[in-house]
Parts: structure tokens; sequence; C-alpha cells
């Protein structure tokens, strides 16, 4: 393997910057920590940018479907948000991604997303996945239930509104940040690669036989959202992992066109590990459809959706 301790020096770098980000009021570590950034946030309307990173691809190149879905949950949030204020909460109810490009390879991303409609305590938007030179990767829509904010809570600053972030000084670190950094850098002799990070510095393990596959990943800290949760595009990321996983087993070269996720409770940090669990229901001769579910250590089901592959090659 490459330059593992130069791999190593920039991925602490980029743990104490976005350890920085966080404390500057910006989103929560684990889009930070990928490269994700705000833009032309205002009217309805957002967007969200990434770069390619060993953080945010895995170890074959492609962005991540956890960043993917990530991206897709805060722009579509972020547009909400720009309408309905700082006070507000609105948890995620449900999040589709269709992709016209699978895998998703690109120097840089760019979602942008407006809000399309509020009905009663129910808001949507909508959103486009673009390469930096325009050509259109995937779309998405996603549905929020607006409630009342509790009393003491809600945010200083939008997300975006936050100081320029700062690589924190590792004696500057407080005891959760400290847990965090050693967290994600525990288990480097495992690694196999040092270009495309993202599953192996997360620990997301799959494994799966005859239609069938199971994605494991480790809770801790870092997946926490602003609220404390687990972000909803991680567990939309996770589930998608096992349902590719679960349709390759019949045929490697599937590609996914579409993966749909409706979220039932708010995923909690208190447990060890959330499973996504996937069982392909119907393989044709050009499709598959894969359903699952997302679960944490207590047996609590926390997300269940539905994916859809081609066996037609790239989707255009």
């Amino acid at each position: 393997m490459r330059d593992l301790a130069g791999a190593v020096a920039g991925l602490d770098t980029a743990i104490r910057a976005a350890l920085g980000s966080v404390r500057n009021g910006a989103s929560h570590f684990y889009a930070n920590f990928g490269g994700l950034s705000y833009d032309e946030i205002g009217d309805g309307r957002s967007a969200v940018l990434v770069a390619a990173s060993p953080q945010a691809l895995t170890e074959d190149g492609e962005f991540a479907e956890g960043i993917v879905a990530m991206m897709f949950d805060l722009a579509l949030a972020a547009a909400v948000r720009s309408v309905v204020g700082k006070e507000r909460r609105f948890p995620t109810v449900s999040l589709k991604i269709e992709y016209l490009r699978h895998p998703v390879r690109a120097e840089k991303l760019v979602c942008r997303a407006a809000t399309a409609h509020r009905i009663g305590d129910l808001a949507a938007a909508d959103a486009r996945l673009e390469t930096e030179d325009g050509r259109l990767v995937a779309l998405a829509t996603g549905r929020f239930l607006l409630l009342r904010p509790k009393p003491g809570t809600g945010f200083p600053l939008y997300p975006w509104e936050s100081d320029p972030p700062r690589v924190l000084d590792f004696g500057d670190l407080s005891p959760l940040e400290r847990e965090i950094r050693s967290f994600l850098l525990a288990d480097i002799e495992r690694w196999t690669t040092t270009s495309g990070v993202h599953r192996q510095i997360h620990r997301i393990d799959v494994a799966g036989s005859d239609g069938r596959a199971e994605a494991r990943q480790p809770v801790g800290p870092h997946l926490a959202n602003r609220n404390g949760n687990v972000q909803g595009g991680i567990l939309t990321g996770l589930l998608g992992e096992a349902c590719a996983h679960a349709a390759r087993t019949s045929d490697p070269e599937l590609s996914l066109v579409s993966l749909q996720s409706t979220f039932l409770r708010p995923g909690m940090l208190s447990g060890s590990a959330l499973a996504a669990k996937a069982s392909t229901v119907f393989t044709g001769r050009r499709l598959a459809c894969v359903s699952g579910e997302v679960f944490d250590d207590s047996g609590e089901c926390l997300v269940r959706g539905e994916a859809l592959f081609t066996a037609s090659g790239r989707p255009r």
C-alpha cells in the first residue's frame, strides 16, 4: 500500500478540520469530514457541494452511497430550513433517489434543491445532482415532517452561516473530539487502499449470498447530526450498501437505478452497531428489485426501503 503514513496524516488533518467546523456551528461531523459544503442558500433553494477525496470515495474510486444520500438529505433539508426558519424541527420522513448514472464518478458534485410544496405539517422538496460540468447524475425527492420546536431548542446559526473552518490542534481537542478521532483511525492496519477509504474508515462491513446481504456499521459520536441522532443520509447509505450486495450476488454487473427510504424512528447513538438487511424479491432478465431494513442493535427497525437495479449496463 502506497504512503500509508502520508494518507493517515491527511485524514487526521481532515478529521481535526471537520471537528473545528462543528465547533463553529457548521453541519454535523460526518458531512464536514466527507467534504460537503453549502452554497446558494435562501428563498426555498439550496446547493451542497463535494469534491472527490479519500474519505468520500470507496476503494473503487466511486462516491460512496452514504455521501450521495447525505448530499441529497442536506440539500433538501436546507431548502426547507431556509423557509421554515431555525427553530422548527423537521425530521426526514422519506427520501427517494433516482439515478441516471451509477456508479457516481466525478471530480466534483453539485446538489441543488428547491422546496416544492407544503401541505399541513408535511413539506416536500426536489433536488438534482450534477457533475461540475453540468452532467445530470441523479434526482431526488424528500419529505419532511414539520414539528413545533421544543422549549430551549433551535440553533443560533444556520449551518451555512458558520465561520470558516480551522484545523484544531490535538491538544485543543475535547474528550469527545479525541474519541471521534481515535475511533476513525483505529483500524488503519487493516486498510487495503488509501485512495478511497469511506468504507474502511467507517468500518462498513458487507456480506451475503443467494440474494441476501447484511451491511453493518459501528455506532459512534461521529454519526450524530445536530439533534444527536444518526443522520438520515448515513442510514440510507447503509441500506444502499446492503441492497447492492444482495442484488449482485446473482449478477455482479447490476447497476443501481433507484433507492427509496422511509424513516420510521430516529437512529439513536446508544447502541453498538447499525445493521441493514436486504433480500432480493424479484429478478428478471433486465431488472432486479431488493427490499431492505435498517435496525439498531436492540432490533428496532429504523428504516424500510427498496432498491431497483438494471442489468442493461450503466443507466443513461
